[in-house]
């Protein structure tokens, strides 16, 4: 008898990773590719030669402990499009999320677009397609396809389709659950992909797929509509509750909260993304590890750390790297502030992490004022999950239960998709 099993992929910003869970959400294989710093990320053919490795790689083992993959959902760079015919066939170069040639085209959508449309910034799909469309001639527009969508027609998804969480930044409406009509300013309906929610179904392995990776199970895997990498990584956290929060302490503070209602403010980079019945709100600050870094190595930081007495008051800091603040408030003027330096390094620290804490603090009432969702509990990712002191300063301003992480990872959350859908989040809960 076979073991099902499920399998993610994360084609990311630096490199493909492939996970596998069992029937118990165990993770019982993964590999991944490391994308090199020293040259141009890969272009289309490269980007489905690393998935083809890793899914062979897959495949040996899948015959080696008689696993039977029964789904593959896909995620990745939210923003990063292409344009397609009819068959899913690329007919453009890839853009990437961080490419800022299509500046002309987001000056256009900021003229038309509704303020609280995903499709405004540098990082928008859509900018992006219509720059591929003005530079790359064909008779009429073609396909708005983003990464993961290519990547699903590649395995053996139907073409013409995406997932509502890869489409927010392309200008689809995830209130209303449509295309805007505003879009016809530039392209046909025809050339707008169906919409459905992540982990639908949307075909099955190719044959010629299986044959090229040697996979020999006689049922093919379903493949599932994918996600964004950053969404992923949320899904792997098990976060799933109305009211469950996220913080990812990198080198920028991000908050994220799963609400009863949306809210949008592209001015404060808040957006709002469709989980089932309810909404991942979420925003960014300019602060986080990165202002910590400047003053300390880790280390350092560790040492410190654990000379730091909670029982003190620890100076009032608002660590910025450089002057403007985007979110929990919107202010292009607002200063840094680091002074006065105590002479104690581990009182210094202190106030670095705490005034932090403070801004974590603050993004989340906002949350809560703006979308009526009272906080529930805290899940942390990022490398200032690992710092215990931290952790103590956070429980202290924040008052809610902070609950351990297992799994970080995008294509974790990838299978995971592919095995459940976003079921978990349309349950009824006790909120």
């Amino acid at each position: 008898m076979s073991t099902p099993v499920w399998l993610g992929i994360d084609l990311g910003t630096s490199g493909c990773r492939i996970c596998v869970i069992d029937d118990e959400n165990k993770l019982v294989f993964q590999r991944q590719q490391t994308f090199s710093s020293h040259v141009p990320y890969p272009d289309p053919p490269q980007q489905w030669q690393i998935v083809l490795t890793l899914l062979r790689q897959t495949s040996q083992s899948a015959d080696k402990e008689n696993w039977q993959i029964r789904a593959i959902a896909i995620a990745a760079t939210s923003g990063t499009v292409m344009r397609g015919r009819p068959d899913g066939q690329p007919d453009s170069p890839m853009l990437r999320y961080d490419n800022a040639v299509a500046i002309d085209q987001v000056n256009e959508i900021k003229a038309i677009a509704p303020k609280h449309s995903g499709a405004h910034g540098i990082g928008s799909g859509l900018a992006k397609y219509l720059y591929l469309n003005q530079h790359y001639s064909s008779d009429k527009p073609g396909l708005l396809m983003h990464q993961a969508d290519w990547i699903a027609t590649q395995l053996g998804g139907q073409a013409g389709i995406t997932d509502y969480h890869n489409a927010l930044k392309s200008g689809f409406d995830p209130v209303a659950l449509c295309w805007p009509d505003w879009l016809s300013r530039w392209m046909p309906a025809t050339a707008l992909p169906r919409v459905v929610a992540p982990g639908s179904m949307i075909g099955s392995l190719s044959d010629t797929v299986a044959q090229h990776i040697q996979l020999k199970q006689d049922i093919r895997p379903a493949i599932v509509a994918g996600t964004t990498d950053s969404l992923a990584a949320f899904l792997a956290t098990g976060a799933n509750q109305c009211g469950d929060g996220v913080t990812s302490l990198g080198s920028t503070l991000v908050v994220k909260q799963l609400c009863n209602q949306p809210y949008f403010e592209p001015e404060s980079g808040i957006y709002s993304h469709k989980m089932g019945r309810y909404w991942l709100v979420g925003g960014a600050s300019n602060s986080g590890s990165a202002v910590i870094s400047q003053f300390f190595t880790d280390p350092q930081i560790k040492q410190l750390s654990e000379h730091i007495n909670l029982a003190q008051q620890p100076p009032w800091y608002y660590p910025l790297l450089t002057m403007g603040e985007r979110f929990p408030v919107a202010d292009p003027d607002k200063q840094p502030q680091l002074t006065p330096r105590p002479e104690q390094d581990s009182l210094f620290l202190h106030g670095l992490l705490a005034g932090i804490a403070n801004i974590e603090a603050i993004a989340y009432q906002r949350l809560q004022q703006l979308t009526a969702t009272p906080l529930q509990r805290i899940r942390t990712v990022g490398g200032g999950a690992a710092n215990a002191i931290w952790s103590k300063i956070r429980q202290q301003k924040l008052a809610v239960p902070f609950i351990a992480v297992a799994h970080t990872e995008a294509a974790y959350g990838c299978a995971l998709l592919a095995k459940e859908g976003l079921s978990s989040f349309e349950r009824e809960q006790d909120d």
